[in-house]
């Protein structure tokens, strides 16, 4: 507990003397301003060669350079950002060949291949582009997908030769969506690639060497090994816990982790350095006892900690260095040297140091996930444990004083999170701050340093490492055991809707009052009257002037949210871009929510259209309750998504036609409305109208009796048999006929003749050939034709001659795959279209 009196992060004098903290925030700066402003290279790198200039001239003639470091660290960020988030492409780039050419690509493998469900993912440096007599030199990199158990063995390095089609990184074009082309632009990465295993040739098996090729080959040893000692689910974990490698890690082990709040125990981070550190330091120091030339005051510590490093750097290495492994590794660096060089060791300090040293590395890791967490959890711990030092101090009892110490710290790390999980992930586990109790003693000082030990001497002793890494995975799958206990109670993990930026810095103004409230209590609560201090700190003063402006923003915020989800009088439809498939939401005046389809891959496609693109939206337009799912028919490409939405909403009716059909999409969903008791109601034209809160829902399809028809007219497929219904405001009405054919759409003509006109047709079947005729869509007359289809999509939706057919009504027409999100709108008497994300 003595490393408790080292926390205190505000001594200005100190922040003078050591000035990373405020070149921290003028970089970052920086980097936001160069993240979504375009500065051009030569006027940025001018700005920095004359703050170079003036910072040189005024060090020679020792004269105070107060403004010019920030001001060169701030267009330091943003010259440096811009590249990445403007980047300019030379003729030879893959960007330049995107499109429906088949190219023979032979490139070089950048990173160590993930493996999935019969597939293969990793990025690929192309090298040389052939098509024809066509060779080409080119540049980029492309992220390369292989299908099949079969074919050669890959790894890093490895020089290929497949053919396939370089496609475009694009985004699903929904408000607030995730921005995967971004992503994907921050690691370099710009376009996919898509090829057979057996079809993929090693030109040259393994091509980096030095200390590259040492790491991956002892990476590669030790992950062999960890395979062969033991089965079942404490495998992936023990190589995420020892080596960083979580591609063996099962979803639900993320999520059961998650829900139990200890998913910071699957990322390499202070505790394994710490380990690691702690038992190389005490080794070395133990071993240079012995040497007489070492016996000055702290010689031997001073050179135990120097030696140290190559070992804490090299274990960085080989555990991946991902964000928080960069922060550990370097926090650790700088206590080491700091012990070294006789000075005293702020972490604060050391913090900022290290997310300056990372962000100058790579400069996108800003927008990192792993990277907030990682530093938030730290720098709340840090300035709690600050906070309560008094407290700490004035327990008298040792082991009452560690074990509140360690209390402290788990509640420190997750309110420091937390605000950022809700924001990303939608999810806040309170039962972390009780979990972690035992979890880190039972994983972090028991499975961890076995592992550690049988990592440290796999290459040496094999057989004793098996030992360890047994004993190791023993405790973990008692640990895992225990987790998936927890994680199965109700109400473990509390899903949100998604706080807005603006928000969660709000959440973070309020806690950042609060610790330093804490820690300034005398000034409220003072012992005697004397003790309390004149005047306010002037941290304590901003603080809670943060925390009022906090206040109201949350106040005026709340109330923007609860006018706009509950108080509004329009009926507002969003089309939204699911690729090739359909999902709509309608928001009913009043507040109440209806989902029609959700989207979904057919085939072997592990991408969640539910959770990645539905769900995200719903959260963030404050949306956790669906009054109706309405499942217009069963194929995967309107049902997959709503699997996801059933599980994690409340879901209160699910309206559906009743067809069943066999496949795994569907049984699962089933399962979901079993295990929820979501009510079914099977639709058909037995109910056919409710008025809600003025609109007036029709169901207009499937007949009475369809199911037994299905046996003397065989058109009678899935898409025949569509829920379709109708939804009217006034004078505007909206037509959601699902994937119905010709044969579907005469017999609809015939039945509900007077109902068919509608302002808004949602197009049957994603504008395919096979629907759309020109009879029903005289029927029709709409006004608006909304496309829901895939981008390049390998059915050809829409068929040109069904747009005709559109145009030639004079109909606005409205593609997701070129538009995005289609929001509509009206108060029944105009109807209002936006497609936000075509306008950025």
């Amino acid at each position: 507990m003595d490393a408790l009196r080292h926390f205190n992060a505000f001594q200005i004098r100190e922040d003078y003397r050591r000035p990373v903290i405020p070149l921290l925030i003028v970089f970052t700066a920086g980097l936001l301003c160069g993240e979504r402003i375009f500065l051009p290279v030569l006027l940025s790198g001018g700005i920095i060669g004359i703050c170079l200039a003036v910072l040189f001239k005024r060090i020679v003639h020792r004269q105070t350079a107060l403004f010019i470091p920030p001001a060169l660290f701030f267009f330091l960020g943003w010259h440096v950002m811009t590249g990445f988030s403007f980047p300019s492409f030379p003729a030879g780039h893959v960007t330049r060949f995107a499109g429906e050419t088949r190219w023979t690509i032979t490139g070089r493998i950048i990173d160590e291949p993930a493996s999935g469900p019969g597939r293969r993912i990793f990025f690929v440096k192309p090298q040389f582009l052939e098509h024809g007599r066509r060779l080409i030199r080119t540049a980029g990199n492309l992220r390369v997908t292989i299908y099949g158990n079969n074919g050669p063995e890959l790894a890093c390095g490895a020089m290929i030769h497949f053919q396939s089609r370089i496609i475009p990184i694009t985004n699903f074009e929904n408000p607030g969506r995730f921005d995967y082309k971004r992503y994907m632009a921050f690691q370099k990465v710009f376009g996919l690639a898509y090829t057979d295993a057996d079809r993929v040739e090693v030109v040259s098996a393994n091509a980096i060497s030095g200390l590259r090729s040492m790491v991956a080959s002892v990476r590669k040893d030790i992950e062999k090994q960890i395979e062969k000692s033991g089965n079942g689910v404490r495998i992936g974990i023990l190589k995420a816990l020892i080596i960083g490698d979580k591609r063996d890690l099962d979803p639900d082990v993320r999520e059961a982790f998650a829900r139990a709040g200890v998913s910071h125990l699957l990322a390499i981070s202070g505790l394994h350095m710490g380990i690691v550190a702690g038992l190389i330091f005490f080794a070395l120091a133990r071993i240079f006892a012995f040497f007489p030339f070492l016996t000055g005051p702290g010689w031997v510590k001073k050179t135990a900690a120097l030696f140290t490093l190559p070992g804490v750097v090299f274990y960085g290495l080989l555990a991946g260095m991902s964000p928080s492994t960069q922060r550990a590794v370097i926090m650790t660096t700088v206590f080491l040297m700091a012990l070294v060089a006789g000075r005293r060791h702020q972490l604060i300090n050391s913090l900022a140091l290290a997310a300056l040293v990372i962000l100058a590395v790579h400069p996108p890791s800003l927008f990192a996930v792993s990277f907030q967490l990682s530093f938030a959890a730290v720098f709340f711990i840090v300035l709690g444990m600050d906070a309560v030092e008094g407290f700490l101090n004035g327990l008298k009892n040792r082991w009452l004083k560690r074990s509140a110490a360690f209390i402290l710290v788990s509640f420190f790390a997750i309110a420091g999170t937390s605000p950022l999980t809700a924001h990303y992930f939608n999810q806040v586990s309170w039962i972390g701050l009780f979990t972690n109790c035992f979890m880190i003693p039972l994983v972090g000082f028991a499975a961890l340093p076995l592992g550690l030990a049988g990592a440290a001497i796999n290459g040496l002793f094999p057989d004793l490492s098996m030992m360890f890494f047994k004993a190791g995975g023993g405790i973990l799958s008692l640990a895992f055991n225990i987790i998936e206990k927890i994680a199965a109670l109700p109400h473990v993990s509390v899903k949100t809707v998604t706080p807005g930026l603006i928000e969660t810095g709000s959440c973070y103004a309020l806690l950042l009052a609060g610790i330093m409230a804490v820690k300034h209590k005398r000034f409220f609560f003072p012992k005697d009257p004397e003790s309390r201090p004149p005047t306010m700190p002037v941290a304590l003063k901003i603080a809670l002037s943060l925390a009022a402006v906090a206040v109201i923003i949350l106040i005026v915020d709340a109330g923007y949210w609860v006018n706009r989800r509950f108080l509004h009088d329009d009926l507002r439809v969003t089309a939204l871009d699911v690729g090739q498939g359909n999902a709509a939401l309608v928001e009913l005046p009043g507040g109440k929510c209806m989902l029609i389809d959700g989207g979904g891959f057919t085939g072997s496609s592990t991408f969640d259209v539910g959770k990645m693109i539905v769900a995200p939206f719903l959260w963030r337009n404050k949306i956790g309750t669906v009054d109706t799912v309405i499942l217009t028919h069963p194929d995967t490409d309107h049902l997959g998504g709503l699997v996801y939405i059933a599980e994690h909403f409340h879901v209160k009716v699910v309206w559906s036609t009743g067809e069943t059909v066999e496949t795994e999409p569907f049984h699962r969903f089933m399962r979901v409305v079993q295990k929820n008791q979501i009510t079914m109601i099977k639709n058909t034209r037995a109910a056919k109208e409710r008025v809600i809160n003025g609109v007036r829902i029709e169901t207009l399809y499937p007949p009475r009796g369809f199911p037994d028809r299905k046996k003397v007219q065989p058109w009678r497929n899935t898409n025949n048999n569509s829920l379709v219904t109708r939804f009217v405001l006034g004078d505007i009405s909206f037509l959601f006929p699902g994937d119905i054919e010709a044969e579907g759409e005469r017999e609809l003509a015939v039945l509900s003749e007077e109902n068919l006109a509608s302002t808004v047709l949602m197009a049957p079947h994603h504008g395919s050939r096979t629907s759309s005729t020109a009879f029903f869509l005289s029927m029709i007359k709409p006004e608006v034709v909304v496309v829901s289809t895939g981008r390049h999509n390998r059915f050809g939706c829409p068929c040109p001659d069904v747009l005709d057919r559109y145009a030639a009504l004079g109909a606005g027409i409205f593609r997701t795959d070129l538009d995005g999100a289609v929001i509509m709108s009206t108060n029944g008497k105009s109807l209002r279209v936006t497609t936000p994300m075509a306008e950025e």
